[in-house]
């Protein structure tokens, strides 16, 4: 399935599934060769850093597939907290969310500060 811009509660639900039965990360690209009878062809591969094992031959795309393959497999599962994280903190904000005496919204600044700050400087600027 496509993925829209912004992903459904069911395609993270999917993503999250896939993630979970696919091989342990981190992944890494390598290079395979294979002789024939005429030639040795070299050709990159995806494999398991913590097993070796070769899980996907990218003789059809080239390095920047299988590069592309890699950083989106092991970037997934941080990308995957930080959406949770911001929605939480974006669900949080809105319930002390308040209307001024002018009607405009406000967000107290703490909880600003949970959507936009990455997560150590949040907690960082709130003690």
């Amino acid at each position: 399935s496509v993925l829209m811009a912004v992903p459904t509660p069911e395609q993270v639900a999917e993503l999250e599934r896939l993630l979970a039965e696919a091989t342990p990360g981190p992944w890494q690209v390598d290079e395979a060769t294979q002789t024939g009878q005429r030639a040795t062809v070299a050709f990159p591969v995806v494999l398991s850093e913590s097993t070796g094992e070769i899980l996907l031959e990218c003789d059809w795309g080239g390095d920047t597939d299988a590069a592309l393959i890699v950083a989106a497999v092991n970037a997934l599962p941080a990308l995957l907290a930080d959406r949770e994280r911001l929605r939480g903190a974006i669900d949080a904000a809105i319930a002390k969310a308040y209307v001024d005496s002018e009607w405009n919204v406000r967000v107290p600044i703490a909880e600003w500060e949970r959507i936009v700050l990455p997560p150590q400087e949040a907690t960082e600027g709130s003690s």
